[in-house]
Formats: C-alpha cells, sequence, structure tokens
C-alpha cells in the first residue's frame, strides 16, 4: 500500500501564470510538473520556484529532450531528480514512471 501524506496540489491556470510568470516563484513547491507550456514560459523568464525543490517531472511523449537540457542548465537544476512519467486519467492516472535520475535519454 502507497500512502501520499502532507502533499498540497496546486492549481495555477496557464492564463494567469502567462500574464505573472513569476507567480509562483516564491511559493514552497517540492514536485513541480514540466508541461511544454511551463518549459516555453521559464525558459524566457527567470522565475522558476526552485527554492525548494526536490524533484520534478516531465511528460515521457515530450521529446523536446535538447529544450528540457538547456532549461535544466538555464536554471541550475542539475542537482535536481527528474523522472519521467506518463498519466492517462481515462485509465486511472500514472501508467508509467521512471525513477528519479539525473540523466538525458535521447529519443
Amino acid at each position: 500500500m502507497t500512502l501520499l501524506t502532507g502533499a498540497r496540489k496546486v492549481y495555477v491556470s496557464d492564463e494567469a501564470l502567462k500574464n505573472n510568470p513569476r507567480l509562483l516563484e516564491d511559493e514552497r513547491i517540492n514536485l513541480l510538473g514540466l508541461s511544454s507550456e511551463l518549459l516555453n514560459l521559464w525558459s524566457r523568464n527567470p522565475a522558476v520556484p526552485s527554492r525548494s525543490l526536490k524533484g520534478f517531472y516531465r511528460d515521457v511523449m515530450d521529446v523536446r529532450i535538447q529544450a528540457l537540457k538547456s532549461f535544466t542548465q538555464l536554471k541550475r537544476l542539475e542537482k535536481v531528480p527528474r523522472f519521467e512519467l506518463l498519466m492517462d486519467n481515462s485509465l486511472g492516472g500514472a501508467l508509467f514512471i521512471t525513477r528519479p535520475h539525473h540523466e538525458f535519454f535521447n529519443a
């Protein structure tokens, strides 16, 4: 049995982040899901809530490895563990998740 305790899901609309990319800068976010939109937005802006970041994940179907690698270097996240996630809500949620790692795999 797996239990999740002490977690809080934070949802901010894409529109709110586009209007104010620094909106989450001071939030204590431990785990961050990087969508393509967030990757693009935060690559152009300095505001990534990385102060308490313990890991981040991306969609395994997003093949833009070089963009992720550049983003990771630009935001100094090389030491923050990353993992890939394949999610399908219609099938019950997470279908595939890698172990946390620091490598970049070429597609």
